[in-house]
């Protein structure tokens, strides 16, 4: 994590400020034990945000006030308040920004800003904020801490994945590169390079580089084996299942073919298996995906119609967009390969129509580039 006065909950320098609260500053320091003594538990989230709560109409220094919210945003976003987190958090840079003038506090919760954008899949807004954050770390220089490059690594992972959804592919790859320096520090962030890694596998995939694309994914299960991110461990196997099946896919038939087919069997296996092991319901569904393709492509005698109207439900409740376009994508494939060309080109539509609205348009290229292979092959067929 950057070097920034966010990490202290007092500090003696702080304590000549107008309006300084001794009293806070015992409520921030309770705060802040509970955070680090526990760090996993739901419910210290839920006491410091109990503790903070009450306290947030008492007379504090400006500090002191940027650290409760900063705090309270935490705790919001610890347990899916996404958009509480949003709302306390931005009050919190407000503060760092324009009352402290506290840079590396202003990137600090920029990026944060931005991590529950991207919980809320709101990936436009998190590009910005995390855009603010770059620019903000590299006008500090060295004068951010001797954690710069670690948390630049982090961040320049994140946006790489921003601008991926949003289809801007050349951006995404150019944060990329701007990341393989930085992977020299890959031991203290092994998350952080396991999300490059499972970008550029994203990344080489939509570009048709399956193997390339293979051997990243690879790379980033090797770090997330490492870190502590078990939904991350668990959904890069459901990533690199879906990429065996692409390659098993081109094959078509042959040694080859089912080679693919049972080198991504026990990657499902694993990913729904860790999935359910940490209570990650859209890693088990994109498992549940990457399943019911393999289901597909090796003949069984089963309807999988149930199991993807399952998913998309799941989606529709959950509010996840990019969710329901995968799923309605991998409908239309299975329409397909039924010979249902008119209910295929219906859900390959939806899936589009669902990656648009959810501004999530990479989402949608599978269902797009099934729809032209058809156009291509039918040309007089009305669109």
């Amino acid at each position: 994590m950057l070097d920034s006065s966010l990490l202290f909950p007092d500090l003696p320098a702080w304590q000549n400020a107008a309006s300084y609260s001794p009293s806070m500053a015992q409520v921030l320091r309770q705060a802040y034990r509970h955070l680090r003594s526990t760090p996993q538990r739901l419910d210290a989230f839920a006491r410091v945000h109990h503790l903070l709560f009450a306290h947030l109409d008492d007379l504090m220094s400006a500090r002191q006030r940027m650290h409760a919210y900063f705090l309270l945003g935490t705790a919001c976003l610890a347990v899916d308040e996404c958009c509480l987190a949003l709302e306390y958090f931005g009050e919190a840079l407000e503060i760092a920004t324009l009352g402290l003038q506290d840079a590396a506090a202003s990137a600090h919760l920029a990026y944060l800003h931005a991590t529950a954008h991207i919980a809320r899949m709101d990936y436009a807004a998190a590009a910005d904020d995390l855009r603010d954050t770059l620019d903000i770390l590299r006008a500090l220089g060295a004068d951010a801490g001797p954690h710069l490059p670690v948390f630049e690594l982090t961040v320049l992972g994140l946006m790489a994945m921003a601008q991926f959804v949003l289809a801007d592919y050349d951006m995404a790859a150019r944060f990329l590169s701007d990341a393989e320096p930085l992977l020299v520090f890959r031991k203290q962030n092994i998350a952080g390079a396991g999300t490059v890694a499972w970008m550029w596998a994203l990344l080489r995939r939509w570009q048709g580089l399956a193997p390339e694309a293979l051997q990243h994914a690879l790379v980033a299960t090797g770090f997330y084996a490492a870190a502590d991110a078990p939904n991350s461990y668990g959904r890069i196997q459901a990533v690199s299942a879906e990429i065996m099946l692409d390659q098993a896919e081109y094959f078509d038939s042959g040694d080859a073919h089912y080679a693919y087919l049972e080198m991504a069997a026990p990657y499902i296996q694993r990913a729904l298996a860790l999935a359910r092991e940490s209570h990650d319901p859209m890693g088990e569904c994109l498992a549940l995906l990457a399943r019911t393709r393999l289901s597909r492509l090796q003949r069984q005698n089963e309807d999988r119609r149930l199991a993807l109207g399952r998913i998309i439900t799941i989606g529709e409740r959950a509010g996840d967009g990019p969710l329901q376009a995968q799923a309605l994508t991998a409908l239309g494939h299975e329409a397909a390969s039924r010979g249902e060309i008119s209910s295929a080109l219906a859900c390959y539509r939806q899936a589009i129509k669902m990656a648009s609205e959810s501004k999530t348009p990479a989402l949608g290229r599978w269902a797009e580039r099934e729809i032209l292979r058809f156009h291509e092959s039918n040309p007089y067929t009305p669109s």
